[in-house]
């Protein structure tokens, strides 16, 4: 049996019923409850002397009170039904019985992942970041630290490279709001070098009972969701899946859990350690004049380290010296047997566009279904053969946390960082998919979702 995701033959669709309860409540929604307090002010200002008229009112009153006040229930009995469309349509075909909303959203998702549906997307983008601190902050250093957050917004959905997606749809998509990437935990209270943890805040939700409906400060009290989730901040000392990716130690003119597949190691590149950016030591890579035109290829193996389908981040911290030209280049990527990464999944950088001061460059990058055996992260360098002067630092990997279709990652400066450092920014949800944004707002979910035109779940169900 297949789900009947949508009407057809004369059987009832799913999403025919779901998109008839989003525009009920929808209009429940537009209908303002403020509207009747605003008319009554006014009558009562302009006909308070007029025979019969404070007769009129006091009669309806108590009707338009309980019209009012009866909106939030109105649309909690709507929205009530979705749990019993969900165990009519799903329950009986996946042989279980429940009442559970979760599970149930749980066999949804796997049934539309399985059977390449979708509804469309809600699109989001990220503000400015602007860093701070905290007020009331326990921090006294006005020039400690410059930790970077690094941001991309990543929606839950099979990415249209078809090289990965974040394999659940858990999380719902984060709305409209303010946020804050705060450290909870800096060195000035303990925490261990490269160990500080962040938490992501939205603004707060609305207290049990408010009307759900209002706006209050252009916001509705709805997209409130308070605290989205946890980052350990990324470094060499943390979080990082590379071995030795701050190149701190080196063995015989090579850096260590590194294979060098072209190169020689203390005459094309060596360990520097008046240069870093963070520790005791980098990695320079040097190819004189006297080399000529040279390729210098450092790899590390990561197949047993990721995993299939997931998105990552790889981060590094470079700059050039003055023995590089503007046509020699640099590409670190991830590469194996069988795939190969988009160019936006790679960081290239040429002489041109390098400067002579450290730079934090990044990539993201989606997992393969299957993980190749030979699947790792390669550095490459080459040179037009006038000598290259580059310097790497910090190269660092982790898998990107999942904060409601937010993907954020805090990557470690030159400083510590301490509590109460934070980053605040806008985020902005275009609300465009129907159906996401019911399921959101109501369910604290997401259901598998497209870019406009490859969806295969009309919007026009909730019309």
């Amino acid at each position: 049996m297949a789900i009947q995701y949508v009407a057809a033959g004369g059987e009832a669709g799913l999403f025919n019923l779901l998109g008839k309860l989003q525009k009920a409540v929808a209009l429940l929604d537009n209908t303002r409850a403020d509207v009747f307090d605003d008319l009554a002010d006014e009558l009562h200002e302009e006909y308070e002397t007029t025979p019969g008229l404070q007769e009129v009112l006091a009669a309806i009153t108590p009707v338009a009170y309980a019209w009012k006040t009866g909106l939030p229930g109105n649309k909690r009995f709507l929205v009530g039904h979705v749990g019993n469309l969900l165990a009519h349509f799903i329950t009986v075909l996946e042989g279980y019985h429940s009442r559970d909303i979760d599970f149930l959203f749980d066999l949804l998702e796997d049934r539309m992942t399985l059977d390449s549906e979708s509804v469309l997307e809600n699109g989001m983008t990220l503000g400015t970041p602007s860093y701070g601190r905290e007020s009331g902050t326990k921090n006294t250093d006005p020039d400690h630290g410059d930790n970077s957050c690094v941001g991309n917004f990543t929606l839950l959905r099979t990415s249209s490279s078809g090289k990965g997606h974040w394999d659940d749809y858990t999380n719902e998509y984060i709305f409209t709001q303010a946020l804050r990437v705060v450290c909870t935990s800096g060195v000035n209270e303990g925490a261990d070098d490269g160990d500080q943890s962040f938490e992501v805040v939205g603004q707060e939700p609305p207290a049990a009972g408010v009307y759900a409906g209002e706006d209050t400060d252009d916001v509705k009290l709805w997209q409130r969701q308070g605290t989205v989730g946890s980052l350990t901040m990324l470094g060499d000392n943390s979080g990082n899946i590379l071995d030795n990716g701050g190149f701190e130690d080196w063995t015989a003119d090579e850096p260590d859990d590194w294979d060098v597949d072209a190169g020689t190691g203390g005459t094309d590149f060596e360990e520097n350690t008046d240069d870093e950016y963070r520790g005791d030591s980098c990695l320079e890579i040097d190819c004189d004049t006297d080399n000529g035109a040279k390729v210098v290829t450092l790899s590390q193996t990561i197949a047993d380290s990721v995993e299939a389908e997931r998105t990552y981040v790889l981060c590094v911290r470079m700059k050039k010296g003055a023995g590089m030209n503007d046509a020699d280049s640099v590409i670190i990527k991830p590469q194996g047997t069988g795939y190969t990464p988009d160019a936006a999944e790679t960081i290239s950088k040429t002489g041109a566009t390098l400067t002579t001061s450290y730079v934090l460059y990044h990539c993201f990058f989606n997992t393969p279904e299957q993980i190749p055996a030979d699947f790792e992260i390669e550095i490459e360098t080459s040179t037009v053969g006038t000598g290259l002067e580059l310097f790497i630092d910090e190269l660092c990997l982790m898998e990107v946390s999942k904060l409601r279709g937010l993907g954020l990652v805090v990557v470690a400066g030159d400083d510590e960082a301490y509590a109460d450092d934070m980053v605040t920014m806008t985020v902005t949800n275009d609300y465009a998919g129907k159906f996401q944004t019911f399921v959101g707002r109501f369910f604290n979910r997401s259901l598998v979702s497209d870019s406009s035109g490859n969806n295969t779940i009309n919007e026009n169900l909730c019309d």
